[in-house]
């Protein structure tokens, strides 16, 4: 869940992605109307191609990501690419690859916030991961979800059949 102000341009793949990267695909739903002058969800159409030269760095224990940061940055200032921010409204999902440049720009009213969820999915067989390491993720077996599937009505499951 976010409720936050801003978030700076960066790629998903230098935190969460597919391994093999790249074949991450998220999903950003407003929980609330979005406005032209608030806070807004966007993405620079083209810049999935990108492929950042940086590496990771470690500082005190911790993976630094400011080398990818500066190459956005500075891609970003080539305007090379034009930013796609639209106000969406309650409901409305985008979906994007984990390799476009993607944020959220504050708009000229900061008290219009951006209230939403984002997902992360994978395909099966594959594991999460980022361009250094594999990350474990721990799920949780939802049997309630399997149990409401079957109490649906047959002609939605007829469309819709459970692969388990």
């Amino acid at each position: 869940m976010f409720d936050h102000t801003t978030t700076r341009p960066h790629q998903d793949w230098i935190y969460l992605d597919s391994r093999p990267n790249g074949r991450l695909i998220a999903a950003w739903m407003a929980l609330e109307d979005t406005f032209e002058d608030g806070i807004r969800f966007f993405v620079y159409p083209g810049t999935q191609n990108f492929q950042p030269t940086a590496t990771y760095s470690l500082s005190s224990n911790h993976t630094t990501f400011d080398p990818f940061l500066k190459e956005i940055d500075d891609l970003i200032a080539s305007s090379k690419y034009e930013i796609y921010a639209p106000p969406l409204k309650k409901g409305d999902i985008f979906f994007w690859g984990s390799r476009i440049i993607h944020g959220s720009i504050s708009g000229t009213n900061p008290s219009r916030r951006r209230k939403s969820i984002a997902a992360h999915f994978v395909p099966e067989g594959l594991e999460f991961g980022n361009l250094e390491r594999n990350i474990e993720v721990n799920f949780k077996n939802y049997k309630t979800l399997k149990y409401a599937y079957y109490n649906l009505d047959e002609t939605f499951k007829n469309l819709n059949p459970l692969n388990v």
